[in-house]
């Protein structure tokens, strides 16, 4: 992450055209995307409690 702030705040662009958190933000979008979550609301609030202890 320090390496992407770096780019970020960097006066000059590493790769021109490409913004800095490109690789980061796809890497979120594929691991978040990737699957079905569920729509079961009062389920996920039963299994976050059951994590949490």
């Amino acid at each position: 992450m320090r390496s992407v702030l770096k780019q970020v705040l960097a006066d000059t662009p590493t790769s021109p055209g490409i913004p800095a958190d490109n690789q980061d933000t796809m890497f979120m979008a594929l691991t978040c995307g990737d699957a079905e979550w569920p729509h079961d609301v009062a389920g996920y609030a039963t299994r976050t409690a059951v994590d949490r202890k």
